[in-house]
Order: structure tokens, then sequence, then C-alpha cells
């Protein structure tokens, strides 16, 4: 917890510096109080951190930045707090219009585009949604690099929705591509010949 003290101690510094230099209605005030709403999740202070992500949005769109990528993020995080509390109507809404302001401002392949995919579907998953998780899968199986670790997540992710769909087969090339994903690079030169 001792950790979590000085974090909280160093975010609390930087929203009171950033509010009295900058103004309490500036966008980098509003990235403290999206932290300070990370920070409050992290503590499992979930009314802290709605209030935190709230007035972080709220300063985003007094700024007229309620298209930019600061507001997708908070989005995004607000989401995260919203399924861990059990809304996951809202956090599903919320989420999808994150997603849906990324596409806007970033490419398809955009690391923070497909951070906020790779949670919808998950929360998609996790509310028995299997068709549209399915689809937003398979959408970013084409899109990770096949080198980085949040492709054998994806995978992983994948696999566990076949088993709850009972595709049996799709779990095995699953797992059948994460194990060579974990492979050694000396193993995987001798399966290249």
């Amino acid at each position: 917890m001792g950790r979590y003290s000085l974090a909280e101690k160093y975010t609390t510094r930087a929203l009171e510096l950033r509010e009295s230099k900058l103004g309490k209605k500036n966008m980098a005030v509003a990235a403290s109080y999206n932290n300070y709403g990370v920070l409050h999740y992290n503590l499992g202070q979930y009314n802290e951190s709605e209030k935190d992500f709230t007035q972080a949005l709220d300063i985003i769109k007094s700024n007229k930045q309620d298209n930019g990528m600061p507001y997708a993020i908070v989005m995004n995080n607000k989401a995260m707090l919203f399924q861990s509390i059990g809304r996951n109507d809202l956090a599903a809404r919320i989420l999808e219009e994150a997603v849906t302001v990324s596409l806007k401002l970033e490419s398809k392949t955009s690391r923070n585009h497909l951070l906020f995919l790779s949670n919808l579907a998950l929360m998609y998953q996790q509310a028995g949604k299997y068709p549209e998780a399915e689809l937003i899968y398979q959408g970013l199986s084409m899109r990770f690099d096949r080198s980085k670790p949040e492709f054998a997540n994806l995978l992983n992710n994948f696999a566990t929705l076949y088993m709850v769909m009972k595709k049996d087969t799709l779990v095995e090339g699953c797992s059948k591509i994460l194990l060579l994903f974990t492979k050694p690079i000396s193993e995987k030169k001798s399966d290249l010949r």
C-alpha cells in the first residue's frame, strides 16, 4: 500500500500545480483527473474514481475536445470502471463511443484503438454477447502485430471465447498458435526450414 500512498501524494501535487498554474479548465488538469481516476480505481475506491473521470470529461467537454483522443482514453477508463462494478450496459455504451472517437482520429492499427476494441470484445464476451465478441476478435486478429505480446493475449481471449461457444477445433487452432508464440527463438528458426 506504501507505493499507492506515494502515488496519491504525487498525483495530488501534480493536480494542485496544474490547477494553480494553468487554470482549472486546462486539458492538463483533465489529464491529472484521469490519472487520479485510474489511481482510485486501482485502490478500489470506485466512487472517487467515477468522480475523477467525470471531472476529467467535464473539462475536456468544456474545451470542446470531446472528439479527441484524451476524451476517448477517459471514456475507456470510465467504461472499465463501470464494468468492474457491474454496470455492464452503460460500460459497453461508453466504450463503443470511445471506439468510435478513436477510429475517427487514428488508424485501425493504432495502439489505443486496438486496446479499446479489445476491451469491448472482452466486455461483450463477459456479457454473453458471443457473436459480437467473435466479430471483433476476428478483426483484431488481422490488425495486431503477431510478434507482440498483445497478439498472444488476443489469442488467449479468442480461445476462451471459443471454449465457451463449444468450438473445440478453433480452440485447438488458437492453442497451437500460442505454442508457436511462446517457443524460444532458436526453436522457431528450426520450424522455418
